[in-house]
């Protein structure tokens, strides 16, 4: 059985931490590969983060290679006795944007029927001009995933990802055998570890 937590009281097995949240998303701005600064509060919440993880020791570390996660993860894992170090991987990048990067969603949602907006909002094959979908999302991050990560979870590695809400939304998916519709409402927290304990399954 497997089983998604915010606080483990189970085995390590994989941790998914969303990078802090930035100025432009607070604002609700629609940040997909472009960066902005941390709001004042992420500092110290990245410092929760690692007081939960510091009895951990992992054996892979690895991140998207945009700032605002290298910074996430830097802080995350300053001070840990068993820091292997880290790989910086591209495919872990969050959702492009596309055409919407930088525009309020407000403004995004003025340009779209009701019933068009719904969709883009929870359908995993919708994508912003120019951008991706979870889909797409999910064949970039297919083959990563499964070279790096199921082999590790089944030798029972302890192994720390370091990414973004939507990417996590389908890493989920992928570590639970689910369909991306499954985890489309998932509300994925700014730099609050989430603990998945279990068995892939595949399709």
């Amino acid at each position: 059985m497997e089983q998604l937590y915010q606080e483990s009281e189970y085995t390590l097995m994989l941790v998914m931490i969303a990078a802090g949240l930035t100025e432009a998303e607070r604002d609700k701005v629609f940040l997909g590969r472009g960066d902005s600064p941390f709001v004042p509060e992420v500092m110290s919440e990245i410092k929760d983060a690692a007081e939960t993880l510091a009895p951990y020791r992992f054996d892979r570390v690895y991140s998207s290679d945009l700032y605002r996660a290298q910074e996430t993860l830097r802080g995350v894992l300053k001070g840990n006795p068993y820091n292997p170090g880290w790989e910086l991987v591209e495919e872990l990048r969050e959702r492009s944007a596309g055409s919407y990067e930088g525009m309020k969603y407000t403004d995004i949602r003025k340009g779209m029927s009701p019933k068009q907006y719904k969709a883009w909002e929870r359908d995993p094959f919708e994508a912003p001009l120019h951008g991706e979908s979870l889909m797409d999302i999910h064949e970039r991050l297919s083959p990563w995933f499964q070279d790096q990560i199921a082999p590790r979870l089944k030798k029972n590695e302890n192994l720390l990802v370091i990414s973004h809400p939507d990417t996590i939304r389908v890493l989920i998916a992928m570590a639970r055998g689910d369909d991306l519709i499954d985890v489309t409402s998932i509300q994925i927290e700014h730099t609050l570890p989430y603990f998945y304990h279990g068995t892939t399954r595949s399709r």
